[in-house]
């Protein structure tokens, strides 16, 4: 069986943790078992005459990770199928177990997969031992129910992994690889009219702190992926104003961190046009611009403007079909819903994990509002339904003393997306990237290219407190307006600070503001580094969202998705 790179990646991490156990059990087979638990005994022991799973051949412990050759054997006899599934790890090893006509083998297997006797089978391999199931007994026949049980499964299966899998890492390179010839300065909005579909605009220059033109459309097809459209004008001189150019290089990092599977909580690109000049235009594409650029530039005409600079044109993928709107739009719609909490700890555990990862490869967004957060809902989650897909993802992290840990979060059909690097900055040299700094930044008053990485974290939760607070000193005493839960979530906030006047009024500990136009103007920015103390590191909130959440125990009977590891920034 042909097997992806995630499911290797799932592999290594059951097979070394069980290692141990599976060492002890075999060396422990007088011991009482229960229904769905396995008993590993010699090969050519006597085998158990219950009706639950018994392993026959002695696992021990193996230094390879690859299970092959997985082949099922099925006969009936006494209202029972009796199988006996075979795979070769470093030895040919076999698991013996019987089931009733009337019992679900689903069942059996999730009990499989949960006990510490499982040998290191991913969800394919799973997958892979129920269709062998269902294909011999079907010329067999034992009754019409078990017919239609198969077939339920398969249209179910199919279904269901459709529908998983849109959000994967690996089908969302496989999508990018299939789009090709997407952008021309020929085509409408710039962009290949055989796949976009029901174009929308997002944002307009005055409301982007970079004045770009800020379009979302879908893919034609079946399935209807999102993709992000951003038009910016870069000036008469690309040198002085280099921003999207910049912004182009931090989303080649956005695309690594997808493909390595490290976080999928990000844009990544898909292609780019330019930077061109306004003249090179035809003349509806011109329009369009004018029509969004509504203000000028040096007293000329807004005609003279767009023909005299330049523009740059980005393509980005969103990863999931769906609606999405920025993160403030998302509050202010949602703020009552009665599942705000669980939602708010999901989203926040999303971002934060995603700005952790950019912590360690040594990378600040400089600009992250609330609506440079998108989110995205799928058209049923928690928001309006309970019957959303039940699966989750496994994040591979470590804690502040580097111990590995195993966290496994929800789908609530609901996801974040972290985008606009314009004011981005890569303040050290990796592995894999160069610094990347940002001229604009360099200039700015409250924004800087140094090393700071609570300053991200610091103006999320800022602008959260702020909307929240907000909501509860406008509508006191208003329990239609979920004033216990954002109380408790106002309450989450502030426990992030040890000192909270950083957190209400931008002053440390002596008093003094940490960014230089606080005083004026509150942007929620934290400029300067506080001392230490007085703000939780970014790992250290996680760990407190992780223990809200009881992210670390795995959903009974809920699938893993896929794995994301932390780990592999150190590649970056």
């Amino acid at each position: 069986m042909r097997r992806s790179k995630t499911s290797k990646n799932i592999r290594r991490d059951i097979s070394s943790s069980t290692r141990k156990s599976r060492t002890r059990s075999s060396n422990s087979n007088n011991s009482d078992q229960g229904y769905g638990t396995a008993q590993s005994t010699p090969e050519g022991s006597p085998k158990s005459e219950k009706k639950y799973l018994t392993l026959t051949g002695s696992l021990g412990e193996t230094e390879t990770d690859n299970i092959t050759n997985i082949n099922l054997e099925v006969e009936t006899k006494d209202d029972k199928y009796n199988c006996k599934l075979k795979y070769k790890k470093d030895k040919t090893v076999s698991i013996s177990f019987s089931l009733d006509f009337s019992e679900n083998i689903e069942d059996l297997l999730e009990q499989l997969k949960e006990d510490e006797a499982n040998p290191g089978f991913t969800d394919d391999d799973f997958d892979n031992i129920k269709e062998q199931f269902y294909d011999k007994i079907e010329p067999i026949k034992p009754s019409d129910s078990v017919v239609r049980a198969s077939k339920t499964w398969r249209a179910r299966t199919q279904l269901s992994r459709l529908s998983r899998m849109a959000n994967t890492s690996y089908r969302r390179t496989s999508r990018l690889n299939r789009i090709k010839n997407t952008m021309s300065l020929d085509f409408e909005y710039f962009i290949n009219p055989d796949i976009f579909y029901n174009i929308d605009l997002i944002s307009n220059p005055e409301a982007s702190s970079s004045g770009s033109i800020v379009y979302k459309f879908s893919t034609k097809g079946k399935t209807k992926y999102n993709l992000i459209l951003k038009i910016t004008m870069l000036g008469e001189n690309i040198e002085e104003n280099d921003d999207a150019l910049i912004e182009y290089e931090h989303y080649k990092n956005m695309t690594l961190l997808i493909q390595k599977n490290i976080t999928p909580y990000v844009f990544r690109n898909i292609d780019k046009l330019g930077p061109f000049r306004g003249d090179q235009l035809d003349l509806e594409n011109k329009k369009k611009l004018v029509k969004q650029f509504k203000f000028d530039f040096n007293n000329k005409s807004l005609d003279k403007t767009i023909n005299s600079n330049y523009f740059f044109a980005m393509l980005n993928e969103t990863g999931a079909e769906g609606e999405v709107i920025p993160f403030m739009s998302f509050l202010k719609k949602y703020y009552k819903n009665p599942q705000l909490k669980e939602i708010i700890f999901n989203l926040l555990f999303q971002i934060l994990y995603t700005l952790e990862c950019f912590n360690r490869m040594s990378m600040k967004h400089n600009d992250l509002h609330l609506s440079n957060i998108m989110v995205i809902l799928k058209k049923k989650n928690l928001t309006n339904s309970k019957s959303y897909d039940k699966f989750c993802r496994k994040f591979i992290y470590t804690d502040k003393k580097g111990k590995k840990k195993s966290l496994f979060l929800p789908n609530i059909g609901i996801e974040v997306r972290i985008f606009d690097f314009d004011r981005s900055c890569k303040y050290k040299k990796t592995k894999l990237s160069q610094k990347i700094y940002s001229k604009f930044v360099e200039k700015n008053t409250h924004q800087n290219c140094e090393e700071n990485k609570y300053s991200d974290t610091y103006r999320v939760l800022y602008n959260l407190y702020k909307f929240f607070n907000d909501i509860v000193s406008n509508t006191r005493n208003n329990k239609k307006n979920n004033i216990n839960i954002i109380s408790n979530l106002i309450y989450f906030i502030k426990s992030c600070f040890n000192n909270q006047k950083l957190l209400i009024y931008g002053l440390n500990k002596k008093n003094k503001f940490l960014n230089l136009r606080e005083k004026t103007m509150r942007f929620g920015i934290l400029k300067s580094k506080p001392y230490r103390g007085e703000m939780l590191k970014t790992n250290e909130i996680l760990l407190k969202i992780i223990d809200e959440l009881a992210l670390e125990t795995k959903i009974s009977g809920v699938n893993v998705l896929e794995t994301y590891d932390i780990r592999k920034i150190v590649e970056m």
